[in-house]
């Protein structure tokens, strides 16, 4: 039975921009399978709570995650919130795991704070408790090509929306830094092998 992997897309996505890393895995012999979340109009407990659901009806021997963004976030609440049992390994895709400097901004003002919706709180404050005895690599991106341009003070490096600083946490089993910006995150060749690898050996490929 292939290994199964769930990925979990970022704030105002439907899902559909992560179809390039879900045919890369499927082509390397995975199982992908997309979770869909209301990320603006749903509190992020109940997108949690949703996830933790999903991943129990799933067939499978062993159960990966991999969230760009704001769903990095939100898989690993739900490993600090429910007993997974089932073996597996998660990939971060420029996850704010110490809370995003550009959400920040936005959460600032009402217009900003509207925008952001429910989905505010989570990126301001981040998440970086990482789940024991499983391991969590983190791709960061560090093409400053996003909306955090529309700040002269958005810190340095980043791939344009969370810097490089904010994706670093302590307990991490890798970490990697790419030339893409925040949504090339996801349709980069690159990026799709090195989440590949570091599914299969807990490491990514350095050097």
């Amino acid at each position: 039975m292939k290994e199964a992997v769930i990925l979990v897309h970022g704030v105002w996505m439907p899902g559909a921009e992560m179809g390039f890393v879900r045919h890369h895995l499927a082509v390397m012999g995975f199982a992908p399978r997309q979770f869909h979340y209301r990320s603006v109009g749903r509190p992020t407990d109940e997108s949690v709570a949703a996830l933790a659901g999903f991943q129990e009806k799933l067939e499978a021997a062993v159960v990966h995650f991999v969230g760009h963004s704001m769903g990095g976030l939100v898989i690993l609440k739900m490993f600090d919130r429910f007993a997974i049992s089932r073996p597996g390994r998660i990939v971060t895709l420029g996850s704010p795991l110490h809370g995003s400097w550009v959400a920040g901004q936005f959460a600032g003002h009402l217009p900003g704070r509207l925008f952001l919706g429910r989905a505010a709180e989570p990126l301001v404050e981040g998440f970086s408790r990482l789940p024991p005895n499983r391991e969590v690599g983190m791709i960061a991106g560090d093409w400053p090509m996003g909306i955090g341009r529309l700040w002269s003070a958005m810190p340095s490096p980043s791939d344009g929306t969370v810097s490089v600083e904010e994706t670093r946490v302590d307990g991490l089993a890798d970490h990697l830094t790419l030339p893409v910006n925040h949504m090339g995150l996801l349709f980069s060749r690159e990026v799709a092998q090195q989440t590949a690898a570091f599914l299969t050996n807990g490491r990514f490929r350095h050097g």
